[in-house]
């Protein structure tokens, strides 16, 4: 979309394409929800590392307190275990208030010992499961990244946030 828009603003300077320009994303894609006070990046409809690590440096520039609740991302096959631990990596980096892994097993643990100075840090099986520790540590202001890909399900988080 970027480049055509580029492509027909070059050749056509003086086109005012403002009008037709509308972008329509599947829901769970580059969203921003506003649930009151609180700020919500809907990244719920799949998750890559690539996609993940881009969704974390958004999250950074926010302003506000940062968490994130990171589904699992599947289809990694034998690099599944180093992606997951390179994700949690950036996070930590990115000073996150809080992480919050929808995860099981070796994957949920290689996160939780690579997030390293992460103030709050939890490991939940469900996404419904991740709105405990979030009604406890968020407060107005605050912004939540949710991520993780599609079979995770990661949406059904959503109308279990706290509205301030």
């Amino acid at each position: 979309f970027l480049i055509a828009y580029a492509t027909v603003k070059e050749l056509a300077p003086s086109l005012d394409l403002s009008k037709e320009c509308q972008v329509s994303l599947p829901k769970g894609r580059s969203a921003r929800i506003n649930f009151g006070k609180l700020t919500v990046l809907d990244e719920t409809y799949n998750s890559s590392p690539e996609a993940v690590l881009a969704a974390l440096n958004l999250l950074s520039f926010q302003k506000g307190r940062h968490f994130a609740v990171l589904g699992k991302m599947l289809e990694l096959g034998s690099h599944s275990v180093s992606m997951h631990r390179m994700v949690a990596e950036r996070a930590a980096k990115l000073h996150l208030e809080g992480l919050i892994i929808v995860a099981s097993a070796e994957e949920a643990q290689v996160m939780r010992d690579a997030a390293i100075g992460i103030p709050h840090v939890e490991v939940v099986t469900t996404p419904e499961l991740a709105a405990v520790p979030l009604n406890r540590w968020l407060r107005p202001k605050d912004v939540v990244l949710i991520k993780g890909s599609r079979a995770i399900g990661m949406e059904k988080l959503l109308p279990l946030l706290p509205v301030f």
